[in-house]
């Protein structure tokens, strides 16, 4: 049912997930407030997210998830607010999840994707010692470079990644191949 897409429908969404959470003996499940937070974050109503992970934590704290802020960075970066994209990153510990190598490159992976790669290289240097860099960490650096064309930044990232010890794979070539 909160399968659905922006505006209305979205507005109609939200309307019902709020009415089903007063019905007698209902609870959302993981799944629900999953959706509805890739609904409202795709609706841009932040807010909204924030105060529902904020109830998530009052009523069903064991349903707070990583993957729920990884949504939240991935709608803050697509929305070009990188702050407030890597001050998720920095909220996830109040909320009993530990950021690791994984969201931290969604992170990057999402700031890349959307236009924010000369933030995301600064965010990788000054986090790299916080998360292990990752063959996927270098790997968006290397796409975002790339799709903005500047080649001697990606040359960059290919030699730090090859001083980290990952050799380049097929995604790698791809991504130079593109740029």
């Amino acid at each position: 049912m909160l399968n659905i897409h922006c505006g209305d429908a979205g507005n109609l969404g939200y309307s019902f997930f709020v009415w089903a959470s007063k019905q007698p003996s209902y609870r959302h499940s993981y799944y629900v407030y999953k959706a509805m937070i890739r609904i409202l974050g795709k609706m841009r109503h932040f807010g909204d997210v924030w105060a529902l992970i904020e109830e998530m934590r009052k009523e069903n704290p064991q349903l707070i998830s990583p993957e729920l802020f990884i949504i939240l960075m991935r709608r803050f970066a697509s929305s070009i607010m990188v702050k407030k994209a890597i001050e998720v990153l920095d909220e996830m510990p109040k909320y009993g999840c530990e950021p690791d190598e994984y969201a931290f490159g969604c992170l990057l992976d999402a700031l890349c994707k959307n236009g924010s790669v000369k933030e995301a290289a600064a965010l990788f240097g000054e986090m790299k010692y916080r998360f292990t860099p990752g063959i996927k960490h270098f790997t968006s650096l290397l796409y975002g470079w790339c799709r903005e064309g500047k080649l001697m930044e990606a040359k960059h990232v290919l030699v730090q990644m090859r001083e980290a010890g990952f050799e380049p794979d097929i995604v790698v070539y791809n991504n130079l191949l593109s740029g």
